[in-house]
């Protein structure tokens, strides 16, 4: 079975997302993370995604963010630092599917 991380860096502002109170690009962790290899915060959450062999599907237009997101893979955190971002789990969704419960067309429903 592939997992995947759809939305994995939140999907704030759209009619799918929660409205959430934390962001996880804002957190403590990942802000710490991201000075500690110099990466951004995406690139800090994208990689842990992928070392948990998700497959990671953020959604960007902008073309600077798009590169980032790419090399979001090519560099290695500690097991310690990975650990540090598991333990952030607030057993969350990001989208309820039941906002698409009347959409005939998707499987899931059928």
């Amino acid at each position: 079975m592939i997992v995947e991380a759809y939305a994995p860096l939140g999907s704030f502002g759209t009619s799918g997302g929660r409205d959430w109170k934390d962001n996880v690009l804002e957190d403590k962790v990942i802000k710490e993370l991201s000075e500690k290899y110099e990466k951004t915060p995406a690139q800090i959450v994208l990689n842990w995604g992928l070392k948990r062999n998700y497959v990671v599907l953020p959604k960007t237009v902008n073309k600077g963010r798009l590169g980032e997101n790419i090399a979001s893979g090519n560099f290695e955190m500690s097991v310690e630092d990975q650990d540090k971002i598991t333990a952030l789990n607030k057993n969350l969704r990001c989208f309820d599917m039941k906002t698409w419960e009347s959409q005939n067309y998707l499987p899931i429903f059928a």
